[in-house]
């Protein structure tokens, strides 16, 4: 990858983190009747083709991520959804597969939903602009305080891997307060990656997120496919960058100690 950020985040990213002011990004809750009745699955499938139109025909993939996100005794859940075939047949209908293979088929192809299962309700999707060569990977941790339940979503960018961090406000809405990358020019001769760690420091509250420069240790395997194979990176190099949760504006910042180097 030719940039060090995704063009379509980068001017939110860089608001958000460096200077630390603004709301943030929040998937809203659809206001209408939700259908009910079926699984959970049956549900998101219904959900997932009308707000997306997603035609009958497709074949897409699925995923259901249960948590208890909130504190009122139901279990939650996230919902992604990938768009491969349809990233496919875009290329070909505009004639330009071979520029769309050589990118990742980069675009909005990937979504996720949040699902309150109190209210038995769906958020809007919500994409993340990504290369839908691989889905979105979910992970959950207590990251914003002790009693939390916050969302990790890691998904490729061309031959990079990105991370958001994402957390509940108001009880009941998910907004994104954190968004870096893992790894960077995956095939190339100098590539880029970071150790991740969450630490106990300026805040006794919430984990601080402490970045380090690491090495991407299987290279050689990203050189045979940047946009499909699985990274392996273990060795923590230096501290290049230091954040902390500010609480106020639900987000992370800078820390005063970051080193800042590149």
């Amino acid at each position: 990858m030719k940039f060090p950020f995704p063009l379509a985040l980068t001017f939110a990213v860089l608001p958000a983190l460096f200077q630390c002011s603004g709301s943030a990004e929040t998937p809203k809750e659809k206001p209408k009747e939700e259908v009910k009745g079926g699984s959970l699955e049956e549900r998101a499938k219904r959900e997932a083709e009308a707000s997306l139109n997603i035609p009958a025909t497709e074949k897409y993939d699925l995923k259901i991520y249960k948590a208890y996100l909130n504190d009122d005794g139901v279990e939650d859940a996230i919902i992604t959804i990938n768009r491969m075939e349809f990233a496919m047949d875009e290329a070909i209908r505009r004639d330009k597969v071979a520029k769309a293979a050589e990118m990742g088929y980069m675009g909005n192809f990937n979504y996720f939903f949040y699902y309150d299962g109190a209210k038995e309700k769906f958020s809007y999707p919500v994409p993340i602009p990504s290369s839908p060569t691989l889905p979105l990977e979910v992970s959950f941790g207590a990251i914003t305080s002790p009693t939390s339940t916050d969302i990790v979503i890691d998904y490729r960018v061309m031959n990079s891997g990105w991370r958001n961090y994402y957390t509940l406000l108001n009880s009941r809405e998910l907004g994104l307060i954190f968004q870096w990358k893992v790894f960077d020019y995956a095939g190339d001769d100098n590539p880029e990656a970071f150790v991740y760690e969450l630490e106990e420091d300026l805040s006794p509250v919430s984990k601080d997120i402490k970045i380090y420069r690491s090495k991407l240790d299987n290279n050689d395997e990203a050189k045979k496919d940047p946009f499909k194979f699985e990274p392996k990176i273990t060795q923590k190099g230096e501290l290049v960058y230091h954040f902390f949760y500010d609480p106020r504006q639900a987000k992370y910042c800078i820390a005063p100690d970051s080193p800042f180097k590149k």
